[in-house]
C-alpha cells in the first residue's frame, strides 16, 4: 500500500487543487470539478445512510427534501456533517493517491 507524503490534516485542509497539483486550472475549471467531487461526497453519504435503513425507511427517505431529510437523517441518528467531512477526507485521500500514481514518474503499477 501506498503512502502519501500529505498528512491527513493537509489534506482536510489544504487547498486539493494545490494537492493535486492542479493550480494552474481556470476558475471555471475548478468550479465544476468541485461541483463534481461534491456530488459525488454527497452520493456516496447517502448511500451509506441507506444501507442502515430499514425496506420502509427507504421510500420515505427517497421522498423527502430539504429540511425534512435534514430532519429524518437526524432522527436515525445520523451526524451528516461529521459524514461529509469524513467522505471527503476519504475522497480527497483517493484523488491524491491517484494522482500521485499519474504524476509520480517511474511509478510501479499498483497491483489490486
Amino acid at each position: 500500500m501506498s503512502t502519501l507524503p500529505i498528512s491527513a490534516n493537509q489534506l482536510a485542509t489544504e487547498d486539493i487543487f494545490s494537492i493535486l497539483g492542479l493550480q494552474s486550472l481556470t476558475q471555471e475549471e475548478k468550479d465544476i470539478i468541485l461541483q463534481k467531487m461534491e456530488q459525488t461526497v454527497l452520493a456516496r453519504v447517502y448511500g451509506t445512510i441507506l444501507a442502515d435503513l430499514h425496506e420502509g425507511e427507504i421510500e420515505n427517505f427517497e421522498n423527502l427534501h430539504g429540511e425534512d431529510l435534514m430532519r429524518f437523517i437526524a432522527q436515525k441518528g445520523f451526524d451528516i456533517e461529521q459524514m461529509v467531512v469524513e467522505e471527503s477526507i476519504r475522497y480527497r485521500m483517493e484523488l491524491a493517491m491517484v494522482f500521485q500514481v499519474t504524476t509520480t514518474p517511474n511509478a510501479a503499477p499498483a497491483h489490486a
